[in-house]
């Protein structure tokens, strides 16, 4: 008899891949209010809820394996491995979800499935130096930015930096969770200038020579200027019952 005919590797690992993509499709995209519904029910046992809002961000799990493979150039044939160990991840943040804490379900899963995703490539990839990929690239720290992310067929927009210092994935939620709650305070100040100068200075990486220059005053003023909005942002959070302590 002849040789059993075998799919190439190549397109057996494209098939594999389709079929994931494909599946994941199943399952609709979920609203704030859909996954809040389902992070209270989750947290009262109910697994239909749990392998819901599973199966639901699957294509967030795949859209950051991929990002993260191209990211840091590795070969194709690890990404089923990531995306499965991105799998564990996702539902990891499922069991720690709290949905009363404000933030969409994906900004805080994306830190679980990262954190799955890198140590497996430390540990699997170059286990002789695990702060490394090929020499070049370090481990993984994640990062927010102001862009919004949803579980979206996209990948996420945001906490794709990578720098030489690790953070756990409870510490960048706490981190995009401040960020949050500062930004929504500073949007709350009614001057615009003021905002422009409080939104530079706190959330940006603007100096104050830079914003000197970009008013037409002297630093002194831009920083008397800052001190007295800091003031109004210092009320604005205590009534928000939030403490100016845990943003300084």
């Amino acid at each position: 008899m002849g040789e059993r005919s075998r799919i190439p590797p190549d397109k057996e690992r494209i098939s594999s891949q389709e079929v994931y993509k494909k599946e994941t499709k199943q399952y609709k995209l979920l609203t704030p209010e859909e996954e809040k519904e389902l992070g209270r029910r989750i947290k009262g046992g109910d697994e239909e809820a749990k392998n819901l809002l599973i199966n639901s961000n699957l294509r967030l799990v795949g859209a950051t394996a991929r990002r993260l493979a191209n990211k840091l150039k590795l070969s194709e044939d690890l990404l089923s491995d990531l995306i499965q160990e991105g799998n564990l991840g996702l539902i990891k943040a499922t069991e720690k979800f709290d949905p009363e804490r404000g933030f969409r379900f994906a900004s805080y899963a994306i830190n679980w499935i990262k954190a799955y995703i890198m140590a497996y490539i430390n540990k699997k990839v170059n286990p002789i130096k695990p702060g490394k990929i090929g020499g070049k690239i370090q481990t993984i720290k994640f990062h927010s930015t102001d862009a919004p992310m949803y579980s979206s067929e996209d990948s996420p927009t945001y906490g794709e930096n990578l720098t030489n210092s690790d953070i756990s994935p409870e510490e960048a939620t706490q981190q995009q969770e401040r960020k949050k709650h500062l930004n929504d305070a500073i949007n709350d100040i009614k001057n615009e200038r003021e905002r422009t100068i409080i939104k530079d200075r706190l959330l940006g990486d603007a100096t104050l020579e830079d914003l000197s220059k970009k008013y037409g005053v002297s630093r002194e003023a831009i920083r008397l200027a800052e001190l007295r909005i800091k003031k109004k942002l210092a009320d604005i959070l205590k009534a928000k019952g939030l403490k100016k302590e845990d943003f300084e």
